[in-house]
């Protein structure tokens, strides 16, 4: 039981850094932080944190955001599905290679989005919606790094 407070601890924060409050144009190159540690909790974890919990996640962001009600729910759980039939071969990637592999999953994730916003007709106006892959993947060793330190520390 005290994992899960841990964990669920580790995605308050990673909410909070969402919403941070930045400017316009700092803002598009925000990381996708509650995607990274979805992808970090199901390739560690992958029959605790599952696809349940990724449309758990994507609904609170979805609230969180003001956006489409499913929206990222549905982005997160068919990256969460992804990462679970590779969580095995991930952990054992190189870091250069897992942060490649994170770039691919946000990616996809913001194509999702993309696709559903241009359905209902509310597109990004900014080419940067397209850099927080890039942001990301270079924030994900460091991502990587303290979560392992916590994980150890909380012996999850």
């Amino acid at each position: 039981m005290r994992s899960y407070a841990a964990i669920a601890f580790s995605f308050l924060v990673a909410f909070i850094l969402t919403i941070l409050p930045m400017p316009d144009w700092l803002g598009w190159l925000r990381p996708t932080w509650v995607l990274m540690l979805l992808i970090y909790w199901i390739a560690e974890l992958p029959y605790r944190i599952n696809m349940g919990v990724a449309w758990v996640v994507g609904f609170v962001v979805d609230l969180l955001n003001g956006s489409v009600l499913g929206e990222h729910a549905l982005a997160y759980v068919i990256i969460a599905y992804g990462v679970i039939k590779i969580s095995h071969q991930f952990r054992m990637y190189p870091m250069l290679q897992q942060s490649l592999s994170v770039f691919v999953f946000i990616l996809i994730y913001q194509g999702i989005l993309y696709f559903i916003q241009g359905f209902v007709n509310a597109l990004p106006q900014n080419g940067l919606y397209w850099f927080s892959p890039v942001t990301s993947m270079v924030f994900w060793p460091w991502v990587v790094v303290i979560l392992h330190d916590y994980r150890y520390r909380l012996r999850i």
